[in-house]
This record gives C-alpha cells, sequence and structure tokens, in this order.
C-alpha cells in the first residue's frame, strides 16, 4: 500500500490526497455501531413476541430467536419475568400483569417520542 500511494506521488497521475484519502477508506473496515437495548426494551420485546403469536403457540425458541439474545442471556431474562409474575412457561403464556407492563410501556415510549 505504501508503495502504491509512493508510485501514485512520484508519477503525479492522482492528487496525493485523493489517493491518500481513496487507499484509506477502502482498506479502514467501518464498524457499525449497535444500540444496546435496556432490561425493559428486552422485556417488552420478550413480551411482545408472546403477545403477537397468540395463545399458547409460540415455543420458546421462537421467542429466543425473534428477540436475538443468545440462549444464556434470554433464559436469564425469561427466569426474571416469570418471577415477577408476568409469564407462565409451561405453556408459555403472558399473565395480566404482562399486558399493563406492556400498555404503560407503550405509553411511556409515546410520551418520551413525544418531548424528547
Amino acid at each position: 500500500m505504501i508503495q502504491l500511494i509512493s508510485y501514485l506521488k512520484i508519477n503525479k497521475t492522482w492528487p496525493t490526497d485523493m489517493v491518500e484519502s481513496f487507499i484509506m477508506n477502502s482498506t479502514h473496515e467501518t464498524k457499525r455501531t449497535i444500540r444496546r437495548r435496556t432490561k425493559l426494551e428486552i422485556y417488552h420485546d420478550i413480551i411482545n413476541s408472546i403477545m403477537d403469536a397468540g395463545y399458547g403457540t409460540i415455543t420458546v425458541t421462537k421467542v429466543q430467536l425473534y428477540t436475538k439474545l443468545s440462549y444464556d442471556k434470554f433464559s436469564r431474562h425469561l427466569a426474571n419475568l416469570e418471577e415477577k409474575k408476568m409469564i407462565t412457561t409451561n405453556p408459555l403464556q403472558l399473565t395480566e400483569k404482562a399486558r399493563e407492563f406492556l400498555n404503560e410501556y407503550d405509553r411511556m415510549k409515546e410520551f418520551i417520542d413525544k418531548w424528547i
């Protein structure tokens, strides 16, 4: 790469700054930044996927795939939701508390989007 830059500088075929910029941009790998979800957002995704599927028709694996979480993180969040009595796992269902959570979460999100 350095040899190519030197060659192009000597032969004046392209402007130097253009060559360096092109080479740096083509070889530099850009990192895609991914925003980390909060615990509330993850809970919302889990509960929402169960609700969208309907009564007792979704498996734990499908919910995990929908939420895009690793197995250990997903199982930990699922256990927390069950501990908080928001879901039952056999069969996978929502409780009234989870439905209230979804309503309040959506209300809160609308408020934040409106004012911030």
